[in-house]
């Protein structure tokens, strides 16, 4: 999270503030396309995110393996680990290029644990602090947060597919409005 304030906008020099200013509109304008492509047509952006992921994978995997034979200092079983976890970065990627919808299913479930890591916490917090004023909203998205993670994992492939879609792309357009604002306020400092 961006922690941009008026203060720190007028302390960067006016050229900087252009050159970030039409990037991040152009960062805005794809991210928000981007998320409207993915509510409209949400299975082939289903298979094209799993495609992405596996890609990062992959790369990650590559990355990892690089890092510890640049990096290694003397210890055999550190090495050892990393590479295993590397070839399981490669390997997941793979799957995940190579079967889509196995993706897309992987990326729900991921999706389903954090939303219910997310309800339990805000849940915990809740009763924590019940007696503090305002704490129901706590709450209240803590049981919309379980019961979010209940519908992905008891969903149906098409409904996963369908969900993880939607996730990604209202959270590509709050995004790219979230970066047109702060462009703006580039514009204004």
């Amino acid at each position: 999270m961006l922690n941009v304030t008026r203060d720190i906008l007028s302390k960067l020099d006016d050229d900087v503030l252009v050159k970030q200013r039409r990037f991040l509109k152009f960062l805005a304008c794809l991210m928000f396309l981007g998320g409207v492509l993915f509510i409209l047509f949400p299975y082939v952006s289903g298979g094209v995110l799993s495609i992405i992921v596996g890609g990062i994978l992959m790369c990650s995997g590559v990355a990892l393996t690089v890092g510890m034979f640049k990096n290694r200092v003397h210890n055999f079983w550190p090495v050892v680990s990393g590479i295993v976890v590397s070839i399981a970065y490669f390997l997941i990627g793979y799957f995940f290029i190579t079967a889509p919808e196995l993706g897309v299913f992987a990326i729900a479930t991921f999706l389903a644990c954090l939303f219910c890591l997310g309800g339990i916490i805000r849940l915990t917090n809740f009763f924590k602090h019940r007696k503090e004023k305002k704490v129901w909203l706590q709450g209240v998205i803590g049981i919309l947060d379980l019961f979010i993670a209940w519908c992905f994992i008891t969903a149906t492939p098409q409904a996963s597919i369908y969900m993880v879609s939607m996730v990604t792309g209202i959270e590509l357009m709050l995004s790219g409005i979230s970066c047109a604002y702060i462009a703006n306020q580039f514009r204004k400092a």
